[in-house]
């Protein structure tokens, strides 16, 4: 059952109970027999028998003057009641009864209502409820305990938009203080926070860096928000949020600096070996060891490819056929480059070729430690009389 729903459940039987009491109270002859009191109807006394909820009337001199069964089974094990709520009569209390036979322990919300003179209670039991409550703080507390490991920053903001849950990851990466995240800021106001305290991309103009703010905050209702954010130290920070039940929205902040500043590094060093392989005077293609083309410089794809732009994606035993057919030297061919990508070790071959635009190159094929595959066009002065295969030497 859904919190309405119980909230619908109790606010009718509260209802069928003023009436029911009324009649009781109007019904009640002898207030000393005990318990159960002497009606002329016994429909209302039965009605209040079969309902699943104690209840119980108390005069004004604190004695039970009524009470249905439900009450009777759990006669002795309530606390007295005629001292809670004296002054306030319509404020609900939550007690727990133990039953001895079972050793379990149950919850009520106990509703008092004023009748006249007398006081009226009925209880609801509430213990599924409480059990719930606690298995979820329970839960929350082991979350907690876990999340207050991680490296990554977490903040959960509620469907209020406030702040609700923060790891100590989260003071360590935005500088926070304690008593900020205490007062629970709203989810613009811990922006602003942030930016207070330069953990943000800076914005020279504020008002730019509103629309900024708004537009993240629209993505991360989206679930769907996730930047870099290069802090004025240099610092590199990934930020991602998500939406999540109940209208909660949740903040990562990861610092992912050393990984940008090494993917920052190779990238410089690629660009670096790109643009000596550019300088080299020789045209040069490098496979795998499985044959699949790799890499390919400007001069390559210059000597060989019309637009300068594309990429070389033939296999070795492919790009074999077409320097067959380019050059007529049957050595070169699929059989060749199988028999490079089965070897294993450093090996070396050279041939000199005449290309049919009367050029002249000597083609190295070297075979790399790590068995990578490179194929090198080196221009001649002088033409050589014949395509023949000159030598294999093996430097392995």
């Amino acid at each position: 059952m859904s919190l309405v729903q119980e909230i619908m459940t109790i606010f009718s039987v509260t209802c069928a109970l003023v009436f029911a009491f009324n009649v009781v109270w109007n019904r009640t002859r002898d207030t000393s027999a005990g318990l159960h009191s002497v009606f002329n109807e016994a429909e209302p006394l039965s009605f209040l028998n079969q309902l699943p909820f104690p209840i119980w009337i108390k005069d004004d001199a604190g004695r039970v003057t009524y009470a249905n069964d439900a009450y009777v089974k759990w006669s002795g094990l309530f606390p007295n009641v005629d001292d809670v709520n004296r002054e306030n009569t319509d404020e609900v209390t939550r007690l727990s009864v133990s039953n001895p036979e079972t050793g379990t322990v149950a919850w009520f919300d106990v509703t008092p209502i004023k009748i006249g003179q007398s006081n009226g209670y009925f209880a609801e039991n509430v213990t599924g409820i409480v059990e719930a409550k606690s298995a979820e703080r329970d839960f929350v507390q082991s979350l907690s305990k876990t999340f207050a490991h991680l490296s990554t920053a977490i903040a959960v903001f509620g469907r209020d938009r406030r702040l609700e849950y923060f790891n100590p990851a989260l003071i360590d990466l935005t500088a926070l203080s304690i008593d900020v995240v205490r007062r629970r800021p709203t989810l613009f106001s811990f922006f602003e926070h942030l930016r207070h305290n330069r953990i943000m991309p800076e914005q020279k103009q504020f008002a730019t860096w509103r629309q900024k703010v708004e537009a993240s905050l629209e993505d991360i209702e989206a679930g769907s928000y996730q930047e870099l954010w290069t802090l004025p130290d240099g610092s590199v920070y990934r930020v991602s949020g998500r939406s999540h039940s109940e209208q909660a929205v949740v903040l990562f902040f990861e610092d992912v600096s050393p990984e940008i500043i090494l993917s920052r590094r190779l990238k410089a060093n690629m660009e670096l070996y790109y643009t000596v392989f550019d300088g080299l005077d020789s045209a040069v293609l490098i496979f795998s060891q499985d044959g699949k083309s790799l890499f390919e410089n400007a001069l390559y794809l210059k000597l060989w490819v019309n637009d300068k732009t594309d990429i070389i994606q033939n296999s070795l035993s492919e790009e074999m056929d077409i320097l067959r057919r380019a050059t007529g030297c049957a050595d070169l061919n699929s059989s060749f480059a199988e028999k490079l990508m089965a070897q294993t070790g450093a090996s070396n071959w050279s041939l000199d070729l005449r290309l049919p635009n009367d050029t002249q190159y000597t083609l190295g094929i070297k075979r790399l430690n790590g068995g990578l595959i490179m194929i090198r066009w080196t221009p001649l002065q002088n033409a050589l009389p014949d395509f023949k295969l000159l030598k294999n030497k093996s430097v392995a």
